[in-house]
């Protein structure tokens, strides 16, 4: 992959990622403030890397989890989303 590929993937999944959470969002009843709690651990180019590499090399959740300083429990949510 060029680098030029990486950075119109990682633009096209932060375009769908802020989509799919503003469909999330409009459907919500809140109580509390929005953009209040727990912030993600990984910034969404650190997940899509995350991703890439577990669909490149197939190591351990456990062990991609461990390179981007995140749980393995972390890493399959990451992979899984």
């Amino acid at each position: 992959m060029e680098y030029e590929q990486l950075q119109q993937l990682l633009q096209n999944a932060e375009r769908l990622h802020h989509e799919k959470q503003a469909l999330l969002e409009s459907k919500k009843v809140r109580i509390i403030a929005s953009g209040v709690g727990r912030q993600p651990k990984l910034s969404i180019p650190e997940q899509i890397i995350l991703t890439l590499l577990y669909l490149r090399h197939r190591t351990t959740l456990q062990l991609r989890g461990i390179q981007f300083g995140v749980s393995e429990s972390t890493a399959n949510d990451t992979f899984n989303y």
